[in-house]
């Protein structure tokens, strides 16, 4: 039992919530009473908390409550893991609106690395890299409509037209957006008007281009574009990527 104790006492130094905490305190007072650790079920009683008390459903032993308590844990610093790696996105998207000379945006730019970082994850994309197809294509001008593209990603009818009808060759997560329109002419004039659809349109593109060039960042930005230019295009936009990926990764430490 003192064994056991010993055990459970090293766990208070864990780095894990108060949930996980009350519950090496309910195994602490129970071993205290005598109960068998080590290879027997134990039965709580009751779990002690501020203000009243909550009756277990059924029998746990040592094992267990330790595996439990590992998994936990391990969410915890996982999410925590996630939070760290999101602000440095933003704060790395932020630079690169920043630092882009012919940026065309002149609001909340901590907002919109927020919005670009948020959408891009969304999609299991990298934000570093829509972010910079957004700064070559636009200079972050989000309403951007001209006769070659529309919005901030500057996106055309015809690929509008061809996720519209085949949605499922691109992203399950695409036919919610699609079923909200009767036509894609109607898609096609909301990516004009809406900045944050036209970005995740966008992203939703790029991503089905970066899986069918199986992972190949450059051959996906050439398909991205698709223009007489798409050479010149792809080498700037993939240069920026890796520039602003590295400092990303610096950031991270």
């Amino acid at each position: 039992m003192i064994s056991a104790l010993k055990k459970i006492a090293i766990l208070r130094n864990l780095p894990i919530k108060k949930t996980a905490k009350k519950c090496i305190i309910g195994m602490e007072l129970t071993a205290a009473t005598g109960a068998a650790f080590v290879s027997h079920s134990y039965p709580i009683e009751k779990v002690i908390t501020v203000g009243h008390t909550v009756e277990p459903k059924r029998t746990i032993n040592l094992e267990e409550a330790l595996d439990t308590i590992s998994k936990i844990n391990k969410k915890i610093i996982l999410k925590q893991s996630e939070q760290a790696l999101a602000k440095h996105q933003r704060a790395t998207v932020a630079r690169i609106i920043n630092e882009d000379k012919g940026c065309l945006y002149n609001e909340n730019k901590d907002k919109l690395a927020y919005d670009i970082v948020k959408i891009a994850k969304e999609y299991d994309s990298d934000p570093i890299a829509i972010a910079c197809i957004i700064k070559r294509e636009t200079h972050f001008a989000l309403y951007n409509n001209s006769s070659t593209g529309k919005g901030a990603m500057q996106l055309t009818k015809m690929p509008i037209k061809d996720m519209f009808e085949r949605s499922q060759l691109y992203d399950k997560r695409l036919i919610p957006i699609i079923t909200a329109y009767p036509t894609y002419n109607n898609l096609y004039e909301a990516i004009q008007k809406n900045p944050s659809l036209n970005i995740r349109v966008g992203t939703i593109l790029f991503k089905h281009y970066l899986t069918a060039a199986k992972g190949n960042m450059k051959t996906a930005l050439k398909n991205y574009n698709g223009s007489s230019i798409k050479e010149k295009y792809a080498s700037e936009v993939y240069k920026d990527i890796q520039k602003y990926n590295k400092l990303l990764n610096k950031a991270k430490g």
